[in-house]
């Protein structure tokens, strides 16, 4: 009777210690899971999910760790890995959102296009200065000499400006105040490109437009652009 008794009171002491260190130790483990601590082994596990297509955990692991490092200096490199995982799980929305706390603009843009925000998108591009992706959408939208332009004057491209100018000017509904300006385009391209017969062709081309014209030309830019190929025939640079 008396074995049972301290087998009993053995059994409850043990119980009396089991379960308070079990709390103690899922509070720890708790604790260690959902504050920064935690860190290391979410960043483990949304790899694990990603490299497994399970995007959406992987979007929720890598969102809980950007909000964890987001004071820090590196954050934004996990709100490009959640970005990237709610993009693969089709949530455009939250992906958008952590696109842009990851400052990746060039995937924001892309985004908002898809989501048909063409305008908000074309702001982006203007407002971050990424040309390139601002080229492209032109280029989508057969607007080849805005694209040529970027090429030209922001990328440093000459070569591939001409070509989009070359293509803007074959454009059959191109209005007639268009092809003047692709001339003047083509003039200017050509000159730098050491093109001078064909710059020359190009800008008299031009000026046999807009002698056609029914009314004076009055458009600033296609004005500018004259003036700036007209200084170009005036004041050549010198042959290296």
């Amino acid at each position: 009777m008396k074995q049972e008794h301290m087998a009993s009171i053995l059994n409850f002491s043990a119980l009396m210690f089991f379960v308070p260190f079990s709390l103690l130790v899922l509070l720890v483990l708790g604790f260690l899971i959902y504050s920064p601590l935690g860190t290391p082994l979410f960043k483990s596990l949304a790899a694990w999910c990603l490299s497994k297509k399970k995007y959406a955990e992987s979007a929720w692991l890598y969102s809980r760790v950007y909000h964890w490092q987001e004071l820090m200096e590196g954050s934004s490199v996990f709100a490009r890995q959640a970005a990237f995982a709610y993009e693969q799980a089709g949530n455009l929305r939250l992906s958008l959102e952590f696109y842009e706390k990851g400052e990746d603009w060039n995937k924001v843009g892309q985004l908002l296009m898809e989501m048909g925000k063409t305008e908000q998108a074309l702001a982006l591009f203007k407002e971050k200065k990424l040309p390139a992706r601002l080229a492209f959408y032109y280029e989508q939208n057969e607007n080849y000499l805005g694209a040529g332009e970027l090429y030209e004057l922001e990328l440093n491209n000459s070569h591939k400006a001409l070509r989009f100018y070359e293509k803007g000017l074959q454009q059959e509904k191109l209005p007639p105040l268009e092809r003047i300006r692709a001339r003047f385009l083509l003039a200017r391209v050509c000159f730098h490109l050491d093109k001078k017969e064909e710059s020359y062709t190009h800008y008299g081309m031009a000026e046999t437009l807009i002698s056609r014209l029914d009314a004076p030309l009055e458009d600033m830019h296609v004005l500018a652009l004259e003036r700036a190929v007209q200084a170009l025939f005036k004041n050549p640079k010198p042959q290296s």
